[in-house]
């Protein structure tokens, strides 16, 4: 059985592009933070006491409040994006086959935006 050859991204496997855009990630960030703490003039970073159960709990929450809102945004703009490109013939050919009559009527009268 022949094994498969690595994909390759431009010129290069993933994993070494993914490792690329993860490193420059690192060093971007890292520069920000540290230009982001020399302009606050060097403020000193004093150590906290750990976060109760609730405190975290919260946090947590808060991530997934943005992360669901983050992708419902992402389902109701993708599928007009995609339809965006579709010819509304085809669309109204498609509908004929697959509803009820009263419908495609109902849908085809009605002005998209």
């Amino acid at each position: 059985m022949a094994s498969r050859a690595p994909r390759r991204l431009h010129g290069r496997s993933f994993v070494a592009a993914l490792s690329v855009v993860i490193g420059a990630g690192l060093v971007v960030a890292s520069g920000v933070g540290t230009l982001l703490w020399l302009g606050l003039g060097r403020p000193v970073v004093a150590a906290h006491p750990l976060l109760a159960p609730a405190d975290l709990l919260e946090i947590v929450r808060l991530a997934l409040f943005v992360t669901g809102g983050l992708g419902g945004v992402v389902a109701l703009v993708q599928p007009r994006r995609s339809l965006s490109g579709v010819d509304p013939a085809m669309i109204n050919t498609t509908a004929r086959k697959l509803l009820p009559q009263p419908a495609v009527e109902a849908a085809t009268s009605a002005q998209l935006c």
